[in-house]
């Protein structure tokens, strides 16, 4: 969104963590939306909407909690899909979200996921100044992930999900 003299209205959070576990795995647990609550605090639902899971143009739904304690809906549409990430937009008022998580071996052994958020729109001036709490939920979400993932030996961490 432009505003002003040629300003954009924009700000980006990153985080990576290294899980002790193979890429797939790691890479099939995060794929799995439904589990999202379980994991990323805020999430409250994700679900498929339309089209293949994963899949360029499906659609989800998440509702969360955001960092004013407001509970929002928005609709996110698969936009890239590759061996090793993952693209997606998740578009509510005021606030578009571009995320792209990333699956790679890591040299020490396990996986390394890094998940980055792309925000613009109006509600950024706001997102600004909770920058630190995003940044710290995005933290407790991979680390949360990672203990769920690391605590379960082998197969899928999220059978009941």
């Amino acid at each position: 969104m432009k505003v002003g003299h040629g300003i954009f209205l924009h700000t980006e959070i990153q985080r990576s963590i290294t899980i002790a576990a193979a890429p797939d795995r790691v890479w099939h647990a995060f794929r799995q939306i439904e589990a999202w609550p379980r994991w990323y605090p805020g999430v409250l639902a994700a679900a498929w909407q339309e089209g293949e899971p994963w899949t360029p143009q499906a659609v989800m739904h998440l509702q969360v909690q955001n960092s004013l304690r407001q509970t929002v809906t928005s609709r996110a549409d698969v936009y890239e899909v590759t061996h090793d990430s993952l693209l997606w937009e998740n578009q509510s008022p005021g606030l578009r979200t571009l995320c792209r998580a990333q699956f790679k071996a890591s040299p020490a052994g396990g996986a390394r996921l890094t998940l980055q958020k792309r925000y613009r729109g109006a509600a950024v001036v706001l997102l600004r100044l909770l920058k630190a709490r995003q940044e710290a939920m995005l933290g407790r979400g991979l680390g949360n992930l990672k203990q769920i993932i690391e605590r379960t030996a082998d197969g899928n961490p999220f059978n009941n999900a």
